[in-house]
């Protein structure tokens, strides 16, 4: 099976590492998000697929062809930027048309690839306007026409949806990953915004650091993150992390100030897993003041602090909460995520847990 394959690639720019070793391979046909914080090294990763820079070590692959060194123009492979790089001073169809006149194809088939991409992303009425006539959302539709049109191996998305306003960014996903299952094309995505990662990708990268976290489809790593880098990350809003200790017979216990008997350990609880009262069985009992209540919609966001003086967030359904007064809150056993405060590792889901 070919696609794209990244083989222990590295880039450093002096002395300073980038990127530490990546490896990746794409399926033909699959969408691969690559997510994490500013400067964790996902631009550098997508310039380094286009040819734009060079890696320091490593191998770039493409359907089973080595590509490292080969010249952009010759890798058949289109790129979406976050500010549309589009001609003012052509019509949305020259746009689209400029690559495919480049290459000195025949004007009845560029007329027929710019229409049939135009159709596809609902802009045939813009083929006469100019760039700056048109709304942010056209633009980036021509954006992704202008790349549709030539067919490529390989389709690259450098945060192309940063620029637009929330409800926009909601339908260009839906666009997006239905062009792209559409087409059919081998494609990696980078952004910064989870929500993205979590709808466009049929699987995640999470990069931390300039080295891969976690690779998975979204909902594995959002159920089983692979360290504490990525539970905060992936999550909306980020996973609570406590101190705690595992006793002898695999309880977990949070620290109150006496750090217990056992392993030291990082207790995981997300703010959607925690639920009003006292748990039935196996659980772990919050006692939990809010001092700030965050509408969000259909729920809120209490933010407090547990009785242990941890910091807290609790994502509820909208209640009359006391500002100030403890609430009762607890979350299910199986819920709980552990991980090692040193290495910040996971260690696996919980056991048994001592009220």
């Amino acid at each position: 099976m070919a696609g794209l394959v990244l083989d222990q690639v590295r880039k450093s720019f002096g002395r300073t590492e980038v990127l530490r070793g990546i490896d990746l391979d794409v399926a033909p046909g699959e969408m691969v998000v690559v997510v994490g914080a500013s400067g964790c090294g996902k631009s550098t990763l997508l310039r380094l697929v286009a040819g734009l820079e060079q890696p320091s070590s490593g191998r770039i692959m493409l359907d089973g062809e080595d590509i490292t060194a080969r010249d952009p123009a010759a890798r058949d492979i289109a790129m979406v930027f976050q500010h549309y790089a589009l001609y003012p001073h052509m019509s949305v169809f020259d746009n689209m048309a400029y690559g495919l006149k480049v290459r000195r194809l025949p004007r009845a088939e560029i007329a027929a690839r710019v229409e049939e991409a135009a159709q596809m992303l609902h802009i045939s009425p813009l083929l006469g306007r100019k760039p700056r006539e048109l709304s942010g959302g056209q633009r980036q539709r021509v954006a992704i026409g202008r790349a549709v049109v030539r067919k490529p191996r390989l389709f690259l998305f450098d945060e192309p949806l940063s620029s637009l306003d929330a409800r926009l960014r909601t339908s260009m996903r839906a666009e997006i990953k239905r062009l792209q299952r559409r087409l059919g094309v081998t494609s990696l995505y980078v952004t910064h915004d989870q929500h993205e990662a979590m709808s466009l990708g049929d699987r995640i990268l999470v990069l931390n650091e300039g080295r891969p976290a976690q690779l998975g489809p979204p909902m594995e790593i959002y159920a089983r993150p692979a360290d504490t880098a990525v539970a905060e990350l992936i999550g909306d809003p980020p996973m609570n992390l406590l101190p705690g200790w595992l006793d002898a017979n695999g309880r977990v216990r949070l620290e109150t100030g006496d750090t217990g008997h056992g392993r030291p350990v990082l207790v995981g609880i997300r703010p959607e897993d925690v639920a009003g009262g006292h748990p039935d069985g196996d659980g772990l009992v919050l006692r939990f003041t809010p001092d700030t209540v965050e509408p969000m919609g259909a729920e809120v966001l209490l933010v407090g602090r547990l009785d242990t003086g941890a910091a807290f967030s609790v994502r509820t359904l909208p209640a009359s909460f006391a500002l100030g007064s403890r609430l009762d809150f607890h979350c299910p056993a199986q819920r709980l995520h552990l991980f090692d405060p040193g290495s910040g590792q996971r260690i696996g889901p919980a056991g048994p847990v001592a009220r």
